[in-house]
């Protein structure tokens, strides 16, 4: 390791203690990103993980420009989820849209949903207007897809 990254963590992580100023889940990443490990990753709330730690769910949507997640195809990623858990795994494919119909439409829902109790893709819809991001506003509405370039279809495979 080299004399700057030993600084730069170092310095970091006093950050974090005197100020409280970032999250510490950036911090394995940081690591895992030194060591040659998990390229990319994203933090899942359940029931999602929970879907794709059974292997029920094996497609992610994510708002955001093409060029965002373009470059995850071929890569390893770490999805992590509440209470530390983590799962390893290879995006196969990422595909891009502009709205939110598209992206069901050309998505398998079964593929897309957190449990069996969604039985089409007008109950994925009514989910996903559903969610809603830490300020109390709609990930998933219209205007926020527009706004934040599109929705992104990352399709992955678990890995041991």
């Amino acid at each position: 390791m080299d004399w700057f990254n030993v600084v730069l963590f170092i310095l970091i992580i006093c950050m974090v203690l005197m100020f409280g100023a970032f999250s510490f889940e950036f911090i394995p990443n940081y690591i895992n990103n030194y060591r040659g490990g998990m390229e990319k990753s994203l933090f899942i709330q359940d029931p999602w993980f929970t879907a794709i730690y059974n292997g029920d769910k094996t497609i992610e949507g994510r708002v955001g420009l093409e060029s965002k997640y373009a470059s995850w195809k071929g890569k390893t990623a770490l999805f992590t989820g509440p209470g530390n858990r983590s799962l390893k795994v290879l995006v196969t494919d990422v595909r891009h849209y502009d709205t939110l119909d598209d992206y069901l439409a050309n998505n398998d829902y079964t593929k897309i949903r957190a449990d069996d109790s969604v039985k089409n893709r007008d109950e994925l819809r009514d989910k996903y207007l559903h969610i809603y991001n830490r300020d109390g506003k709609q990930v998933f509405s219209d205007e926020s897809i527009q706004y934040s370039g599109g929705i992104n279809a990352i399709e992955f495979a678990l890995q041991p």
